[in-house]
């Protein structure tokens, strides 16, 4: 079960702050953004990664934490997201899987 991809529409040399849970994928639809994000720390120093991606290319965020997508200069951009399932969803559906299939081969 995956969700439906959310778009967000952001003009050129606009912000989009927010936060995104692990494993997080961020798809650019058209266009080009910078996403920054979310900081770590490298040996006592934060330290923010800076990728660009174009349209067509996707980036999964790694940890939670808050990430910037910014438009480049010139360009509308257009992202989309896709969230992983909640782990408590994922499990009341694998729960539901099992108790179907035990109902089928007759098991109480």
């Amino acid at each position: 079960m995956t969700a439906a991809p959310a778009t967000t529409v952001l003009k050129p040399d606009e912000s989009l702050c927010r936060t995104f849970a692990p494993r997080t994928q961020i798809t650019v639809l058209s266009g080009a953004v910078v996403l920054e994000g979310p900081m770590r720390w490298l040996a006592e120093t934060p330290w923010c990664p800076r990728i660009v991606l174009h349209a067509g290319q996707s980036h999964r965020v790694a940890s939670t934490g808050w990430v910037r997508l910014r438009a480049m200069r010139g360009a509308e951009a257009v992202i989309g997201t896709v969230e992983p399932p909640d782990v408590l969803a994922r499990l009341w559906l694998w729960c539901r899987g099992r108790k179907k299939a035990r109902s089928v081969a007759g098991w109480p």
